[in-house]
């Protein structure tokens, strides 16, 4: 569609007048709903002055002065109470998120402390070093040589566990949600 039919182009601007500064500016007409400060400034002054307006009734708005009176009386109640911490009381079945501890257990165990304790036991045994490229330091990853999932009763055993550096743990068949075959029963 051409230009050539637009109402906008065709009429002439209009005069505009800005409704904080009384500043004049010449504009098409289409934006006579949108264009009523000359600048962000002027809005944002408005901005400013509409809120102000807007808690005046409000006896918890800006306006508010609170009297020595009744800082005095808030203050003799207050005394000697002890406000508990928000937070702990939003901790476990207080929460409003709370869905009846549905955390996995596989989770439970890699974020207890039993695990942190293996983990570093194993960085400290291997010296911080991986152990397929010799990489000293950077981002490591305590690696199980059985599986975590499959067998539970070697999970802590500092024998099982090994430091890889992120690329090589990535590069493991066990990594991830890699399809991987089950172990075997060993008789």
């Amino acid at each position: 569609m051409s230009r050539k039919g637009c109402p906008n182009k065709i009429s002439k601007k209009i005069l505009y007048r800005c409704k904080i500064c009384n500043k004049e500016w010449k504009d098409y007409p289409s934006r006579k709903n949108t264009k009523k400060y000359c600048s962000k400034k002027c809005l944002g002054i408005n901005r400013i002055e509409s809120c102000r307006n807007r808690s005046f009734g409000n006896k918890w708005g800006t306006l508010r002065k609170i009297d020595n009176n009744y800082r005095e009386k808030m203050s003799k109640i207050m005394k000697g109470k002890i406000r508990p911490k928000i937070s702990a009381t939003k901790i476990g079945f207080k929460n409003p998120n709370w869905k009846g501890g549905i955390t996995p257990i596989n989770k439970r165990i890699r974020r207890s402390s039993k695990f942190f304790h293996w983990r570093n036991m194993i960085f400290k045994r291997d010296d911080y070093t991986c152990q397929k490229c010799r990489k000293r330091g950077g981002e490591l990853h305590p690696h199980h040589i059985k599986q975590f999932a499959y067998y539970p009763e070697l999970r802590f055993d500092l024998n099982n566990g090994i430091t890889l550096c992120k690329s090589c743990h990535l590069k493991t068949s066990t990594w991830g949600f890699k399809k991987h075959a089950l172990p075997t029963k060993q008789q």
